[in-house]
């Protein structure tokens, strides 16, 4: 829905939704995903925040983030300046489940 609305709009649920809320469309958001455990550092996406930047916002969003992303967890207003940097509205999922052992 965040970034192919326009597809599943006719869909009850969510005209439902659209209708509770009094939207007329779905909003296209800028999606960024992040798998803890499966995450690897490559020149580029040399941190999860310049990695998500990355894909929120490519160049840009990278640049929003200034030099010090590469050794500095960013703070709030940089991650706001990555928001901007997107132009649409901003879903992040992130995913940190171990899944190498089990319970029983």
């Amino acid at each position: 829905m965040a970034k192919n609305g326009d597809a599943v709009a006719a869909d009850d649920g969510v005209a439902n939704l659209l209708r509770e809320t009094g939207l007329t469309e779905l909003p296209k958001a800028r999606v960024a995903v992040f798998v803890g455990n499966a995450w690897d550092p490559q020149p580029g996406r040399e941190t999860p925040w310049i990695d998500i930047a990355r894909q929120l916002a490519g160049d840009s969003g990278v640049d929003a983030l200034g030099p010090a992303a590469k050794t500095t967890p960013p703070g709030t207003e940089a991650i706001g300046r990555v928001f901007d940097a997107a132009n649409a509205p901003v879903l992040l999922l992130f995913d940190f489940t171990d899944r190498s052992y089990s319970c029983s």
